[in-house]
This record gives C-alpha cells, structure tokens and sequence, in this order.
C-alpha cells in the first residue's frame, strides 16, 4: 500500500519524523486488515511501530509516525481522543494492537474509520465508487465496448490497493481488456471474470477507466456485473455497477433455399424439380435473387420456364422482385430420369443483399428403377424321322434393365404331330398346351 503525503505539518511542537516509504500491515486473527497481538506492521523496524499520528491541523489530520514499541507507545498512548471527524475540536491518535518486550499494546481508535483511515497511510479514507456505460443494443457475432470508471468522491486519496471485477455474461467472449495508460493497472482474465489491479493511488475527485471490448455470441437481453473494492474504501454501497445490453440479429435478408424431387420412378419417367427460394430474414431482399442446380448424370433438362436458362447441365432462375420477410419464390424444371440408381441434385441460391450464406444449399434425393424386358428363345431338333423323340428346349432371357418381379410364365401350343412327353418341374400339360412356371428373379 502506497503512503502519500506522510508529513503535513507538525503538532505540539516541532519533531522530528522518521519517513517510511510504505505501510504494509498484516492481517491477524482480529479480522481483515486488523494486527493481531504479536504482529507487526513489516514498514517499520522491529522495534518501531507505524501509527497515524494526530496533528491537530484540519486540513491534514494525521501523518505517520513510528513511536517505539513500548507500553505506551513511545508516549503516543497518551494521545487521547475520538477518531478525527470534519469540524472536531481535537482527535486522538490511530494505534494498532502490537506486541513489544514483555507485554501486549491493546491499540488506540483501531476499531471503524480508525481502522480505514490506518489502512490508508493516515490518509482520509476514499469513497470509491464505479460506474458502467455500453451499448443498450448489439447484434449477434458483432463487437460492442464497456467502460468502466472508478472514481473517489471520499474525503482522502484512495492509497489502498484497488481492485476491480469484471463479470461478462455467458455467452458472450471475452475481447481486448484495455486499462487508462499510467495508472499502474494490471488486468487477467479467467473464463467471463476480468480482475483488474492497482496500486497507484486515484486522488479525491480523480477516476481511472477500463475499456473491456467482447463479442455477443448469444441473442438476448443480458447484464454485465462489475465491482471496485480497496480495504480502505469507507462506502461499500456504491462499489457495483451494471450495464444491460439486447443482443439481436442485424435487420438483413437471408435467402434459404427448398428443393423436391419425385422419390422413387422407373428409368424413362418424367418429372420436375421444384426449387423454392424463402427469405428468412428480417428485411427485404434487394436486387437479383438467383437460384443455381447443376443437374447430375443421368437426368436430362425440359423446357426452361420462365426465368429460367439452360447452359449444358447448368440451368440458372432468376428473380428480380423483392422478397419480403418469409417471402417465397419458387421455379419448377422439367426433367427426364434416364439412368438407373439414386440420383442425388444440389442446387444453390445467391444474392438479395443477403450476408448470411451458411444456408444457402439445398439437395433432393430420386432413387431411379430400371424396366424388365423378358425375350425367349427356342431350339428343337432340325430333323428327325417319324416316330423318333426330341427336345424342344425354350429359353427365357431378361433383355431390360431393371430385375423382374412377380411370375415369368412360358406358353407352348404343340402342334398336330407332335405328343409330348413326362412334363418337367414348373411345367404342365393340359391338351396340347404346356404352361412353364417360375418365382425366380431374373
């Protein structure tokens, strides 16, 4: 802890002041910042103890001394009187509890303002105080900046260490933390809690700033928290403050894009691809609204309806109307599926004025079946006397595309002539017609 203005004038008479450069004090089993019996306040030797001593001048009532440790304090126990208050006759002196060489020091005024103004070097104690100004809107994935401002509005410079914390909101990330060049500030950050440092002292009337710079990663109404502490601040009511920020999405359009196709045909099926361009966002789109579908192997393009024009596999629709808010426009292109398999289209959709291109895909999936084409084939003996037996042998073949489903049936009307014989498996015999079956899949 700094000390400032350690001589302002002398009491009772002239004396002579030991300087010290600071006062350090050490905390004790009597609380925060308070010496307990058998400790020692590290500024003064050892066998010196840092008191504030009264001078009896308003304008500054104490300075520090370092009295000897003795029963009565190197004689300043005897400075009697209430703790310094504006417009008081007299005061007494400030005098932490100390040990010397067979015995204790109680201590003197060290209970309250005492016990502040101590922790200040002898200095009035400060009134710290802070406050936050920011943006009371911002836009999702944007930047805003805080300042945050300390001041002292107490009765004496505030020669304490200052500490001040910073709690930015969840969802929001941390940016560039940025305290008032000289004045000794030191600044860390741990996940949303920024903890700012100093120990120079911020003189009555003075302030010092921080700047914390984030970006709102959330939508939302939020409240950013910050605190000053010092321990010889003598008003804790004013050490918070908060700034409330509404994070929305910036007015703008933002295009999507739809896209249907037929789910299932047969090879040789015609059908349509229907694209349909929406606007999502919160403003109308400006200018040309495009909408690009590079059709994949196996598809061929109709007619081009209007707005629409073919370039190879490329067809390219355009629209230069405005599309408000959930506004729709939609083109549906003609096309004949002429290859077997599934057949996956991706179309795209640009302009408008948009910034939000993350969204501007869309795909459509058509699983194309191909067509049985069943042909037969017969062979018989090419010659043969009366009476002799052969084999007509009939061949069923699948000449198409796509596998067969349900029964395959082979018909033989033998004719005058000619008997048959013991009918095969799947194959049966009623007058002169045989009548072959199969379940199988070709």
């Amino acid at each position: 802890m700094k000390l400032a203005n350690l001589i302002r004038g002398n009491d009772r008479g002239a004396i002579t002041l030991r300087l010290v450069a600071s006062l350090a004090l050490v905390v004790g089993a009597s609380g925060a910042g308070v010496l307990g019996v058998g400790q020692v306040a590290s500024a003064a030797p050892p066998d010196k103890i840092d008191i504030c001593h009264a001078t009896g001048a308003h304008g500054n009532p104490y300075i520090v001394n370092q009295p000897d440790r003795t029963a009565d304090a190197g004689g300043h126990a005897g400075h009697t009187g209430p703790v310094y208050s504006p417009g008081a006759a007299s005061w007494g002196d400030i005098i932490p509890p100390f040990t010397y060489t067979g015995g204790s020091f109680p201590g003197l005024n060290y209970t309250g303002a005492g016990v502040l103004i101590y922790l200040n070097g002898c200095d009035l104690p400060p009134d710290l105080q802070i406050a936050k100004s920011g943006p009371a809107t911002g836009f999702l994935n944007e930047t805003g900046s805080y300042t945050l401002t300390v001041s002292n509005t107490g009765d004496g410079p505030g020669n304490a260490t200052i500490t001040v914390t910073d709690t930015v909101p969840t969802g929001w990330t941390v940016g560039t933390v940025t305290p008032q060049a000289g004045k000794g500030f030191t600044c860390t950050t741990a996940g949303q809690v920024i903890t700012c440092v100093t120990d120079t002292n911020l003189a009555v009337g003075s302030t010092f700033t921080i700047t914390v710079g984030v970006t709102y990663a959330t939508l939302g109404l939020k409240t950013n928290q910050v605190s000053v502490a010092s321990p010889a601040d003598s008003n804790t009511a004013n050490n918070s403050a908060s700034a409330s920020t509404l994070v929305t999405l910036r007015p703008a359009p933002d295009l999507t894009l739809g896209k249907t196709a037929p789910a299932n045909v047969v090879v040789g099926d015609s059908g349509s691809y229907v694209l349909t361009a929406t606007n999502a966002g919160n403003l109308a789109t400006t200018g040309t609204i495009t909408v690009t579908d590079t059709l994949p192997a196996g598809v061929s393009a109709g007619a081009m309806p209007a707005g629409c024009s073919l370039a190879g596999a490329t067809v390219t629709c355009s629209s230069t109307g405005v599309l408000a808010p959930a506004g729709t426009v939609s083109f549906t292109i003609p096309v004949t599926f002429t290859a077997v398999g599934s057949i996956v289209n991706n179309a795209s959709v640009s302009g408008g004025g948009e910034v939000n291109t993350a969204n501007n895909t869309a795909s459509a999936t058509t699983a194309v079946a191909g067509i049985p084409d069943l042909t037969l084939g017969k062979t018989a003996p090419a010659n043969a006397l009366v009476g002799d037996t052969g084999d007509y042998v009939l061949t069923a073949t699948n000449a198409g595309n796509g596998p067969t489903s349900g029964t395959i049936t082979v018909t033989d009307t033998l004719p005058a002539g000619v008997s048959a014989g013991a009918m095969p498996a799947g194959c049966s015999l009623a007058g002169a017609t045989v009548t072959c079956s199969s379940t199988g899949v070709l």
